[in-house]
């Protein structure tokens, strides 16, 4: 695991992702930053959370932002809780080895600092621990990019 200083939203090459619900809702958090700035990936989104919902858990969802860039939203987070956890690790397990396996090792594969552990509450000990496993099993890299802010 690389952390480096970085705005994952400045990310201009390689794939970024970001842990979701099934529900169709970006509405906090770095999701909302995407939502925003990618609008045409919200859409999408939010079409196949309400075609297939729960089926997504585990899944990745790409969004092509053009030759460069991709956007991948991790089904990672069961529902929305302001004070329960919702990141569900073996979920954040199969979604990371499942686009890894997708787009290959050689890949720059950057995720937010603490994903999962803002609005989903995740535990950033057990979320990093899987990232590390992931990393191993697969024998790759990612780059965690922290803001200065985080």
């Amino acid at each position: 695991m690389n952390i480096i200083q970085a705005d994952i939203l400045e990310i201009k090459e390689g794939i970024v992702a970001h842990q979701v619900n099934q529900l169709g809702i970006m509405g906090g958090g770095l999701a909302l930053q995407i939502r925003k700035k990618y609008g045409n990936l919200f859409d999408l989104y939010n079409k196949v959370c309400r075609d297939f919902g729960s089926q997504l858990y585990g899944s990745v969802q790409p969004y092509f932002v053009n030759s460069n860039l991709t956007i991948c939203n991790l089904f990672c987070q069961r529902g929305v809780s302001r004070y329960n956890t919702t990141t569900d690790y073996e979920l954040m397990y199969l979604a990371l080895t499942g686009m890894v396996k997708m787009y290959g090792i050689e890949k720059d594969y950057y995720l937010p600092y603490k994903i999962g552990c803002g609005m989903a509450n995740g535990n950033w000990k057990e979320v990093s621990r899987i990232i590390e496993t992931v990393e191993k099993e697969l024998n790759m890299e990612f780059y965690i990019c922290k803001r200065e802010a985080d």
